[in-house]
């Protein structure tokens, strides 16, 4: 039985930096996945295999770069089959082997951004996971802290996620000013749905941070504790210790984090970020697949995160679910899905985008209405659907 995700490694001479990387993603994945075997490699040298699997989902080739590999015919044709079967390629070089980037990239492939694996290795995997299905694309972090006493940490990790494409929100930064407070952290937290916390002296007595933790956990939103020396972590029980980040005195130069603590916590952000929002979307979806035959119905996948449900009274409705917050994007995911399963079945489908956040700006539902005006798309909070 073929493994739902495959990479098919292209080089020409670079046997070892494949084994690398092989083992480098089995290391991310799983503990992403938390099982083993979910990924196939397959390493080629000829066009043939990428044209059986054209059609396959989560496949994605990874050339590894060099200038024999630009020389490479057989390296050439391969990535320009690839991209004409619309199957994603990612070239990974390494800054120490001889030649310039553009020297190691041939030309079927000289316009795609290459990364490099010695330079930022936990971002290749990143992009990696991202683009076979396993991560995020869209990737949302809430910072809470007290401003008095981590504010330099604070501003610190803002920059260094924002550089990593995440989308960060700190209330100093992304609150305009006459925003409703309260309501607007809500609504944040809703849709950033993995929070970080500073956990320092003043958390504790911070009325806004004890509000921000309880709605996270009431709400299901994981959070990463990250602990400044010399806190007790007794005095935060909300969290158990084998998943709080502690820092000591050496981690900090002044009121910053050093780069080496910088780069550890970048780190644990990328992972549990991605185990997190899969692990949510599991929880959705399992509760979704109960209501569904809680109320008379049966399901099949269709997609990921989506699900094509037999309604008792007769015909089928598709639904799809979010994380977080509905988005435009989320919108157009779901008319997607339900175009093809609408097709597959010979007539127009009822479909639903199914959430479980109560808290959307009045500006966000306007614009989600306006869009999906006409096109038979609803948008059902999840506590509160059924199929009757």
């Amino acid at each position: 039985m073929a493994r739902p995700y495959e990479v098919v490694i292209v080089h020409e001479g670079l046997a070892g930096f494949a084994d690398e990387v092989k083992e480098a993603v089995i290391g991310s994945t799983e503990k992403i996945l938390s099982e083993s075997g979910a990924i196939d490699f397959r390493e080629v040298n000829s066009c043939d295999y990428l044209c059986e699997i054209k059609d396959q989902r989560h496949v994605v080739v990874l050339y590894l770069g060099s200038k024999a590999g630009s020389a490479s015919q057989m390296v050439n044709s391969i990535l320009h089959t690839a991209l004409e079967n619309s199957i994603s390629v990612l070239p990974v070089v390494r800054k120490s082997d001889p030649g310039s980037v553009t020297e190691k990239l041939p030309k079927s492939v000289e316009f795609l951004n290459a990364v490099d694996w010695e330079e930022d290795h936990v971002q290749t995997l990143a992009t990696l996971r991202q683009m076979l299905g396993l991560d995020e694309k869209e990737r949302k972090v809430f910072i809470s802290y007290c401003r008095a006493e981590t504010r330099e940490v604070a501003d610190q990790l803002y920059d260094a996620l924002s550089r990593r494409n995440f989308e960060v929100f700190v209330d100093r930064f992304s609150l305009l000013p006459g925003a409703d407070f309260p309501k607007k952290l809500d609504q944040e937290l809703a849709d950033k749905a993995f929070v970080i916390l500073l956990e320092s002296p003043g958390v504790r007595k911070s009325r806004r941070i004890e509000h921000e933790i309880s709605y996270a956990l009431s709400h299901h939103i994981s959070i990463l504790p990250v602990a400044m020396p010399g806190v007790d972590s007794e005095s935060f029980p909300y969290v158990a210790e084998a998943f709080r980040l502690p820092l000591c005195s050496t981690d900090l130069a002044g009121d910053k984090l050093t780069d080496e603590s910088l780069e550890r916590i970048l780190g644990e952000v990328e992972l549990r970020h991605a185990r997190a929002l899969r692990r949510r979307r599991e929880q959705l979806l399992g509760s979704l697949r109960a209501k569904l035959v809680k109320d008379g119905g049966c399901c099949r996948p269709v997609e990921d995160w989506a699900v094509v449900a037999s309604v008792p009274r007769g015909g089928h409705s598709v639904f799809s679910l979010t994380p977080r917050r509905p988005s435009p994007g989320d919108l157009y995911h779901l008319h997607q899905i339900h175009s093809k399963a609408s097709r597959d079945a010979g007539g127009n489908l009822k479909a639903a985008l199914v959430h479980a956040s109560e808290d959307i700006d009045v500006a966000q539902e306007s614009l989600l209405d306006w869009i999906r005006e006409g096109k038979g798309l609803d948008i059902l909070l999840l506590p509160d659907f059924n199929l009757s």
